[in-house]
């Protein structure tokens, strides 16, 4: 998928879950493992594409409010990733 934003912010379209997807009530515990490992997996990568972002910012000497609104980007998403990671123990 190719996005208009150089650093890929845009996310796929959610699409609802058809009859035969949805699980039981009973798998729900294995459900949340799977959410959490996902979610950990997007968190990781907006982690990633902020830093190429703020890299790429302080490189060219962009405006210090954009740098420091990208550098609390980052902080809140590893803070959120490491919330997901306490929540799997």
């Amino acid at each position: 998928m190719t996005s208009p934003d150089k650093f890929g912010w845009q996310q796929p379209p959610i699409t609802p879950m058809t009859a035969e997807e949805r699980i039981e009530a009973d798998d729900w515990v294995e459900q949340d493992l799977l959410t959490r490992d996902l979610a950990a997996e997007r968190l990781d990568a907006v982690v990633a594409q902020a830093t190429a972002e703020l890299d790429h910012l302080e490189k060219v000497d962009a405006d210090p409010a954009a740098i420091e609104l990208v550098r609390k980007r980052i902080t809140a998403a590893e803070a959120s990733r490491r919330y997901v990671e306490e929540g799997r123990k």
